[in-house]
């Protein structure tokens, strides 16, 4: 009798749901903490291969259920066996799904946060030089007035001494 190909990647998967947990509370701690920190961009790249591991080990459980279906005989398995061994896929599947929606949902929140800082820079920008703008107008403003109250004391200080 063959061995089940089961029992390995079910063993699989539950070491990768572990370590998913475990760097998932650690995303969430350090979340908790910082939302722009670098250990929390390093969490969630660690998270995000995990999620990514976790995905393959389910497929090879995935395939290795698929083929017990197909072949259940040749294991002996009855087929509420099959159908729990089906089940688990199906509930990890979706547990592994609804992650990945919140880690892509978290970084198009952290996308749209940038594209937003993005754009108060541009605008900050803009705003800086219009403000040098009209500070280089007044300074022009400002010389072109005083060279006219020189001349204009100068004049006025002709005069007088002439008088």
């Amino acid at each position: 009798m063959s061995r089940d190909p089961y029992v390995d990647a079910k063993s699989d998967v539950e070491a990768s749901i572990s370590n998913v947990g475990t760097l998932l509370e650690s995303y969430r701690r350090i979340q908790a903490t910082s939302n722009d920190s670098p250990s929390l961009i390093e969490a969630r790249g660690e998270l995000h291969s995990a999620l990514q591991l976790l995905e393959t080990d389910l497929e090879d459980l995935d395939e290795s259920v698929h083929v017990v279906e197909q072949h259940g005989d040749r294991w002996g398995l009855a087929h509420v066996e099959v159908a729990e061994r089906r089940e688990f896929v199906n509930n990890v599947s979706s547990e592994v799904a609804t992650l990945m929606r919140r880690q892509d949902d978290t970084l198009g929140f952290i996308s749209g946060t940038l594209s937003t800082l993005a754009s108060q820079a541009g605008l900050i920008g803009h705003e800086v030089t219009e403000h040098s703008e009209m500070l280089d107008d007044l300074s022009t403003r400002v010389d072109s007035t005083q060279s006219r109250l020189s001349r204009t004391l100068a004049a006025r200080g002709a005069s007088l001494s002439s008088s």
